[in-house]
Protein backbone atom coordinates (compact mmCIF):
# COMPACT_ATOMS: atom_id res chain seq x y z
CA UNK A 1 0.00 0.00 0.00
CA UNK A 2 2.80 2.37 0.71
CA UNK A 3 4.33 2.32 -2.76
CA UNK A 4 0.87 2.68 -4.28
CA UNK A 5 0.09 5.66 -2.08
CA UNK A 6 3.38 7.25 -2.97
CA UNK A 7 2.62 6.91 -6.67
CA UNK A 8 -0.86 8.32 -6.12
CA UNK A 9 0.40 11.32 -4.14
CA UNK A 10 3.13 11.91 -6.68
CA UNK A 11 0.56 11.78 -9.48
CA UNK A 12 -1.66 14.38 -7.82
CA UNK A 13 1.36 16.54 -7.13
CA UNK A 14 2.52 16.36 -10.73
CA UNK A 15 -1.00 16.98 -12.03
CA UNK A 16 -1.34 20.01 -9.80
CA UNK A 17 1.97 21.33 -11.04
CA UNK A 18 0.93 20.78 -14.64
CA UNK A 19 -2.39 22.55 -14.01
CA UNK A 20 -0.68 25.58 -12.54
CA UNK A 21 1.80 25.88 -15.38
CA UNK A 22 -0.99 25.52 -17.93
CA UNK A 23 -2.96 28.28 -16.17
CA UNK A 24 0.10 30.47 -16.19
CA UNK A 25 0.43 29.99 -19.94
CA UNK A 26 -3.06 31.40 -20.61
CA UNK A 27 -3.34 35.13 -21.67
CA UNK A 28 -5.88 35.87 -18.90
CA UNK A 29 -3.57 35.01 -16.02
CA UNK A 30 -2.55 37.50 -13.36
CA UNK A 31 1.11 37.12 -14.29
CA UNK A 32 0.40 38.29 -17.84
CA UNK A 33 -1.38 41.34 -16.44
CA UNK A 34 1.73 42.26 -14.53
CA UNK A 35 3.84 41.79 -17.62
CA UNK A 36 1.48 43.98 -19.64
CA UNK A 37 1.72 46.77 -17.09
CA UNK A 38 5.45 46.54 -17.17
CA UNK A 39 5.44 46.68 -20.94
CA UNK A 40 2.92 49.54 -20.90
CA UNK A 41 5.24 51.65 -18.78
CA UNK A 42 8.03 51.17 -21.26
CA UNK A 43 5.90 52.22 -24.25
CA UNK A 44 6.69 55.55 -26.02
CA UNK A 45 4.69 58.65 -25.09
CA UNK A 46 2.70 58.60 -28.36
CA UNK A 47 1.57 55.03 -27.75
CA UNK A 48 0.63 55.70 -24.13
CA UNK A 49 -1.49 58.71 -25.14
CA UNK A 50 -3.30 56.61 -27.74
CA UNK A 51 -3.86 53.89 -25.18
CA UNK A 52 -5.20 56.38 -22.64
CA UNK A 53 -7.63 57.82 -25.23
CA UNK A 54 -8.90 54.30 -26.02
CA UNK A 55 -9.44 53.62 -22.33
CA UNK A 56 -11.60 56.79 -22.05
CA UNK A 57 -9.07 59.04 -20.31
CA UNK A 58 -7.81 61.65 -22.76
CA UNK A 59 -4.66 63.58 -22.08
CA UNK A 60 -5.11 67.39 -21.96
CA UNK A 61 -3.19 69.23 -24.65
CA UNK A 62 -2.61 72.98 -24.97
CA UNK A 63 -5.19 74.69 -27.19
CA UNK A 64 -3.90 75.87 -30.54
CA UNK A 65 -5.07 79.42 -31.37
CA UNK A 66 -5.56 79.88 -35.06
CA UNK A 67 -4.86 83.13 -36.84
CA UNK A 68 -7.96 85.37 -37.26
CA UNK A 69 -9.51 85.14 -40.68
CA UNK A 70 -10.28 88.39 -42.46
CA UNK A 71 -13.79 88.95 -43.78
CA UNK A 72 -14.40 89.08 -47.53
CA UNK A 73 -14.24 92.57 -49.04
CA UNK A 74 -17.42 94.54 -48.38
CA UNK A 75 -18.89 92.05 -45.88
CA UNK A 76 -17.65 93.92 -42.82
CA UNK A 77 -19.35 97.12 -43.97
CA UNK A 78 -22.59 95.25 -44.69
CA UNK A 79 -22.57 93.66 -41.25
CA UNK A 80 -22.04 97.06 -39.63
CA UNK A 81 -24.86 98.62 -41.64
CA UNK A 82 -27.31 95.77 -40.97
CA UNK A 83 -26.61 95.44 -37.26
CA UNK A 84 -26.13 99.16 -36.57
CA UNK A 85 -22.92 98.27 -34.76
CA UNK A 86 -19.32 99.17 -35.42
CA UNK A 87 -16.75 96.38 -35.43
CA UNK A 88 -15.38 97.88 -32.22
CA UNK A 89 -18.64 97.22 -30.41
CA UNK A 90 -19.98 100.78 -30.30
CA UNK A 91 -23.60 101.59 -31.15
CA UNK A 92 -23.62 103.96 -34.05
CA UNK A 93 -27.17 105.24 -33.33
CA UNK A 94 -26.54 106.45 -29.76
CA UNK A 95 -22.83 107.28 -29.72
CA UNK A 96 -22.39 110.66 -28.08
CA UNK A 97 -21.17 113.33 -30.43
CA UNK A 98 -17.41 113.63 -30.20
CA UNK A 99 -15.79 116.94 -29.51
CA UNK A 100 -14.72 118.71 -32.67
CA UNK A 101 -11.10 118.32 -33.67
CA UNK A 102 -9.16 121.54 -33.25
CA UNK A 103 -7.43 120.80 -36.55
CA UNK A 104 -10.75 120.98 -38.38
CA UNK A 105 -11.81 124.06 -40.30
CA UNK A 106 -14.02 126.54 -38.41
CA UNK A 107 -17.04 125.41 -40.43
CA UNK A 108 -16.31 121.78 -39.55
CA UNK A 109 -16.05 122.63 -35.86
CA UNK A 110 -19.32 124.55 -35.96
CA UNK A 111 -21.07 121.63 -37.68
CA UNK A 112 -19.85 119.32 -34.92
CA UNK A 113 -21.09 121.73 -32.25
CA UNK A 114 -24.51 121.93 -33.93
CA UNK A 115 -24.78 118.16 -33.66
CA UNK A 116 -23.84 118.38 -29.99
CA UNK A 117 -26.58 120.94 -29.43
CA UNK A 118 -29.08 118.68 -31.17
CA UNK A 119 -28.13 115.99 -28.65
CA UNK A 120 -28.61 118.53 -25.83
CA UNK A 121 -24.93 118.61 -24.87
CA UNK A 122 -25.29 122.25 -23.87
CA UNK A 123 -22.53 122.53 -21.28
CA UNK A 124 -19.87 120.93 -23.50
CA UNK A 125 -20.96 123.07 -26.44
CA UNK A 126 -20.81 126.25 -24.39
CA UNK A 127 -17.25 125.51 -23.25
CA UNK A 128 -16.08 124.91 -26.82
CA UNK A 129 -17.84 127.99 -28.15
CA UNK A 130 -16.44 130.27 -25.46
CA UNK A 131 -12.93 129.08 -26.29
CA UNK A 132 -13.55 129.57 -30.00
CA UNK A 133 -14.94 133.08 -29.50
CA UNK A 134 -11.98 134.05 -27.34
CA UNK A 135 -9.56 132.92 -30.05
CA UNK A 136 -11.45 134.81 -32.76
CA UNK A 137 -11.67 137.99 -30.71
CA UNK A 138 -7.89 138.02 -30.36
CA UNK A 139 -7.83 138.89 -34.05
CA UNK A 140 -10.89 141.13 -34.20
CA UNK A 141 -14.01 141.79 -32.15
CA UNK A 142 -16.10 142.66 -35.18
CA UNK A 143 -15.19 140.00 -37.70
CA UNK A 144 -18.20 138.25 -39.30
CA UNK A 145 -16.67 134.95 -38.16
CA UNK A 146 -18.03 135.78 -34.70
CA UNK A 147 -21.70 135.83 -35.72
CA UNK A 148 -22.38 132.08 -35.86
CA UNK A 149 -20.35 131.14 -32.75
CA UNK A 150 -22.17 133.84 -30.77
CA UNK A 151 -25.52 132.64 -32.10
CA UNK A 152 -24.73 129.05 -31.12
CA UNK A 153 -23.45 130.21 -27.74
CA UNK A 154 -26.82 131.83 -27.10
CA UNK A 155 -28.52 128.54 -28.03
CA UNK A 156 -26.28 126.61 -25.62
CA UNK A 157 -26.94 129.05 -22.79
CA UNK A 158 -30.64 128.93 -23.49
CA UNK A 159 -30.51 125.13 -23.32
CA UNK A 160 -28.83 125.41 -19.91
CA UNK A 161 -31.62 127.71 -18.73
CA UNK A 162 -29.38 130.76 -18.47
CA UNK A 163 -31.73 133.04 -20.41
CA UNK A 164 -30.21 136.43 -19.53
CA UNK A 165 -26.78 135.28 -20.73
CA UNK A 166 -28.43 133.80 -23.84
CA UNK A 167 -30.06 137.16 -24.63
CA UNK A 168 -26.67 138.89 -24.28
CA UNK A 169 -25.06 136.40 -26.68
CA UNK A 170 -27.86 136.88 -29.23
CA UNK A 171 -27.57 140.65 -29.02
CA UNK A 172 -23.80 140.48 -29.51
CA UNK A 173 -24.32 138.30 -32.59
CA UNK A 174 -26.86 140.76 -34.04
CA UNK A 175 -24.54 143.69 -33.33
CA UNK A 176 -21.61 142.10 -35.15
CA UNK A 177 -23.83 141.09 -38.07
CA UNK A 178 -25.25 144.60 -38.44
CA UNK A 179 -21.74 146.03 -38.36
CA UNK A 180 -20.77 143.87 -41.33
CA UNK A 181 -24.06 143.45 -43.24
CA UNK A 182 -26.01 146.61 -42.47
CA UNK A 183 -28.76 147.55 -40.06
CA UNK A 184 -31.56 145.92 -42.03
CA UNK A 185 -29.91 142.71 -43.18
CA UNK A 186 -32.47 139.88 -43.28
CA UNK A 187 -29.75 137.50 -42.04
CA UNK A 188 -30.36 138.71 -38.51
CA UNK A 189 -33.95 137.53 -38.31
CA UNK A 190 -33.19 133.97 -37.15
CA UNK A 191 -31.09 135.35 -34.29
CA UNK A 192 -33.84 137.80 -33.39
CA UNK A 193 -36.41 134.97 -33.32
CA UNK A 194 -34.22 133.02 -30.88
CA UNK A 195 -33.80 136.10 -28.75
CA UNK A 196 -37.58 136.50 -28.62
CA UNK A 197 -37.93 132.92 -27.31
CA UNK A 198 -35.33 133.56 -24.62
CA UNK A 199 -37.16 136.72 -23.52
CA UNK A 200 -40.44 134.82 -23.40
CA UNK A 201 -38.81 132.13 -21.22
CA UNK A 202 -37.76 134.92 -18.86
CA UNK A 203 -41.37 136.08 -18.65
CA UNK A 204 -40.82 139.21 -20.74
CA UNK A 205 -43.78 138.82 -23.11
CA UNK A 206 -43.69 142.44 -24.23
CA UNK A 207 -40.00 142.23 -25.10
CA UNK A 208 -40.53 138.95 -26.95
CA UNK A 209 -43.44 140.43 -28.92
CA UNK A 210 -41.31 143.43 -29.86
CA UNK A 211 -38.55 141.17 -31.22
CA UNK A 212 -41.02 139.16 -33.29
CA UNK A 213 -42.48 142.32 -34.83
CA UNK A 214 -39.00 143.76 -35.39
CA UNK A 215 -37.96 140.65 -37.35
CA UNK A 216 -41.02 141.02 -39.60
CA UNK A 217 -40.25 144.72 -40.16
CA UNK A 218 -36.73 143.79 -41.25
CA UNK A 219 -38.11 141.35 -43.82
CA UNK A 220 -40.72 143.85 -45.01
CA UNK A 221 -38.07 146.54 -45.45
CA UNK A 222 -35.70 144.15 -47.22
CA UNK A 223 -38.17 142.48 -49.64
CA UNK A 224 -41.15 144.82 -49.91
CA UNK A 225 -44.84 143.94 -49.44
CA UNK A 226 -45.24 142.17 -52.82
CA UNK A 227 -42.31 139.72 -52.60
CA UNK A 228 -43.15 136.10 -51.89
CA UNK A 229 -39.99 135.87 -49.77
CA UNK A 230 -42.00 137.80 -47.20
CA UNK A 231 -44.46 134.91 -46.75
CA UNK A 232 -42.44 132.90 -44.17
CA UNK A 233 -42.14 136.01 -42.02
CA UNK A 234 -45.84 136.74 -42.35
CA UNK A 235 -46.83 133.26 -41.27
CA UNK A 236 -44.31 133.30 -38.44
CA UNK A 237 -45.63 136.53 -36.97
CA UNK A 238 -49.25 135.45 -37.52
CA UNK A 239 -48.57 132.19 -35.67
CA UNK A 240 -46.91 134.16 -32.89
CA UNK A 241 -50.01 136.34 -32.55
CA UNK A 242 -52.22 133.27 -32.54
CA UNK A 243 -50.04 131.63 -29.92
CA UNK A 244 -50.38 134.68 -27.66
CA UNK A 245 -54.13 135.08 -28.23
CA UNK A 246 -53.85 138.14 -30.45
CA UNK A 247 -56.52 136.78 -32.77
CA UNK A 248 -57.28 139.91 -34.78
CA UNK A 249 -53.66 140.66 -35.65
CA UNK A 250 -53.14 137.01 -36.63
CA UNK A 251 -56.22 137.04 -38.88
CA UNK A 252 -55.06 140.25 -40.58
CA UNK A 253 -51.66 138.78 -41.43
CA UNK A 254 -53.19 135.55 -42.72
CA UNK A 255 -55.40 137.66 -44.97
CA UNK A 256 -52.39 139.56 -46.30
CA UNK A 257 -50.72 136.23 -47.04
CA UNK A 258 -53.77 135.11 -49.03
CA UNK A 259 -53.69 138.27 -51.15
CA UNK A 260 -49.95 137.91 -51.80
CA UNK A 261 -50.39 134.30 -52.86
CA UNK A 262 -53.31 135.04 -55.14
CA UNK A 263 -51.45 137.90 -56.87
CA UNK A 264 -48.36 135.76 -57.39
CA UNK A 265 -49.68 132.27 -58.14
CA UNK A 266 -53.42 132.62 -58.68
CA UNK A 267 -56.24 131.16 -56.65
CA UNK A 268 -55.03 127.53 -56.64
CA UNK A 269 -53.10 128.10 -53.38
CA UNK A 270 -55.88 129.84 -51.47
CA UNK A 271 -57.35 126.65 -50.01
CA UNK A 272 -54.21 126.04 -47.94
CA UNK A 273 -53.42 129.63 -47.02
CA UNK A 274 -55.45 130.06 -43.88
CA UNK A 275 -54.92 127.81 -40.82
Amino acid sequence: MVPFMRHLVLGFYLSSLLGISAFAATPDSADSGVDERAIDVEQPASQTSEASEVSGVSEQKPAVISEPQSLPPGLEQRLEADAGLSMEGELSGIVPASNPDVSESPDGQLDAIRKMLQQKEFSESRTLLESMITNIEEESRYTPELVEPLHLLGTALQGEGNYPAAVDAFERAVHVLRTNEGLHSPKQTEIVYDEAEALLAMGDEAGANGKQEYAYEILLRSYGPSDVRLLPGMYRLANWYLRNRNIFSARSLYGDAVLLLSRTYGNQHLSCSLP
